[in-house]
Order: C-alpha cells, then structure tokens, then sequence
C-alpha cells in the first residue's frame, strides 16, 4: 500500500495525505514529544492502530 493513498479533508476538501500506517511507523526510533503521543492515541482511536507507550 502507498503510503501517500491516504485521503483526508481540510474545510470539506478533500487532500491526499499519509495513510495512518505511515504516520505510525514515521513516529518510531525517537523520543515523541506529548504533541505526537496525542496524535498517535487519536490515530489508534479511529483507526484502531495500537502504539506502545
């Protein structure tokens, strides 16, 4: 799968963007800051993609 197949919207339209996979696996090998481990929580919240602590 692309990682850039993701589709999101910004005030109704629609815009090619990141998939969730891709988000979660760009957001590993550093310390996150709050900001990003907020991101990642709401990414698992909607699309069901558990990341550790």
């Amino acid at each position: 799968k692309d990682d850039l197949s993701g589709v999101g919207a910004i005030t109704g339209v629609a815009v090619q963007c990141l998939t969730p996979e891709a988000q979660k696996r760009f957001h590993t090998g550093y310390e996150l800051p709050e900001k990003h481990r907020e991101d990642l929580r709401l990414l698992d919240e909607k699309f069901g993609l558990a990341y550790p602590d």
